[in-house]
Parts: structure tokens; C-alpha cells; sequence
């Protein structure tokens, strides 16, 4: 096949979001060899001087790549190739995908950088960016993703399981000693989680393990 019968379009599947690679380019030429697509350079694939096959160097997509910023790079991503021609065939060897973590963005809007910002969830995503991108919830408008601000099950239950019994102690543990918010580590409920008010909140923690026979949330 000839470059120029080829569309090339990334796919993010978790959000739907697909952005042009190319299309058409490189007129009768064959094949793309050590091709580096990247929108921080300036000389646009398939533009005058930037339109000869295999496209070894580094060119910047037709498409605007800096639609992706800011969203969460994590799940399924495909590779979209279509031959719009007839008569040829080809073979896609390999690809690969490089992220860049922008450190200097604001979600939030509230003055500090969210590479800078906590992450309650340890998930690898700073808290603002997980509420900007809504892969966490924030419904009391805190800044806290609501599974680290709101105990959504019951006092103990830290595993999120509905039940408070042995599969929540090392996560009571982890909390009481890092610097995560853990809700459902307040069982005396004045509001202060387990990491800042250790000893009255896992007095009564161990005491709900050991004595109380129905471990199920009300």
C-alpha cells in the first residue's frame, strides 16, 4: 500500500477521546520507519517539506494531541489504521505511546500545583486531577475525593467491604500512620480521622473487633 491510502487515529477506550495521527500523507512513498509523533515540535506530517516517505524524525501530528492533556492516561488504548484504497496491503510491526506528566497544572484553580497536591488514594493521580477528570467524586465539595473525605459505609469498615472485622486492620494501620484521610477510620466521630486522633479512635476500633458480634454496617 502507499502512505497516502492510510488514516491513523489514536483511541482511548475508558474515555472515548480520539484525536488524528495523520491522513494521506507521504503521496506514493512506502512505509514509516523510526516515525515520532509529538506535539511540541513544529514541522506538521504531510506539510510542504514534512510529506516524504518513511518519515524517519520526529513531526508533529495533523491532529491536535493537546486535547489529551490534562485527562488520566491510564486504560485501553487502540490504534486505529485504515486503509482507504484497495490493491495493497500492509503490516503494522510496532508502536508505543510516552506520556509526559504536566507538573505545573492547576486543576483546581486553588494556587497550588497538583503534582504538589495529595494523593488520598494512592492510585498515582494527584486529588484534583481524579476530581477534574471525574474518576473520583466530591460531592461535598471539600477537594477530597469522596472515598477519602466521606466514609460511604460505616465507622471501621475501612476496606469499603460493609463489614468492619480482620480485612480492615491493615488498612486502619495505614491510615493511622501515613498521612492519607481515611473517613471511616473516625469511629468516635468528632470528625477527626485516625491519622491526627490515633489513640481514642482505635481504642474503639479494637474494641469493636473484639467484642461486638455483628460485624455487618447498619
Amino acid at each position: 500500500m502507499f502512505d497516502a491510502d492510510l488514516d491513523v487515529f489514536p483511541l482511548h477506550v475508558d474515555t472515548a477521546t480520539t484525536i488524528e495521527v495523520f491522513t494521506d500523507v507521504g503521496g506514493s512513498g512506502d512505509n514509516f520507519t523510526g516515525t515520532i509523533l509529538d506535539e511540541d515540535v513544529s514541522n506538521v506530517i504531510g506539510s510542504p517539506g514534512n510529506n516524504t516517505a518513511p518519515f524517519t524524525g520526529t513531526y508533529n501530528p495533523e491532529g491536535d494531541f493537546n486535547l489529551f492533556d490534562g485527562q488520566d492516561s491510564a486504560g485501553t488504548w487502540r490504534l486505529s489504521i485504515d486503509d482507504d484504497a484497495a490493491g495493497n496491503t500492509g503490516t503494522l510491526l510496532n508502536w508505543t505511546l510516552q506520556f509526559t506528566i504536566a507538573v505545573d497544572l492547576d486543576c483546581n484553580t486553588n494556587g497550588t500545583i497538583d503534582g504538589c497536591e495529595g494523593d488520598c488514594n494512592t492510585n498515582g493521580s494527584p486529588d484534583p486531577v481524579d476530581i477534574c477528570n471525574g474518576n473520583s467524586a466530591d460531592a461535598n465539595g471539600d477537594g477530597v475525593p469522596d472515598e477519602c473525605s466521606l466514609c460511604l459505609t460505616c465507622p471501621g469498615d475501612v476496606s469499603g467491604d460493609g463489614l468492619v472485622d480482620g480485612d480492615d486492620v491493615v488498612g486502619f494501620v495505614e491510615c493511622a500512620v501515613s498521612a492519607m484521610s481515611c473517613a471511616c477510620t473516625d469511629l468516635d466521630g468528632d470528625g477527626v480521622t485516625a491519622e491526627q486522633d490515633t489513640s481514642d479512635d482505635l481504642a474503639m476500633f479494637v474494641d469493636k473487633l473484639l467484642n461486638d458480634t455483628d460485624t455487618i454496617c447498619p
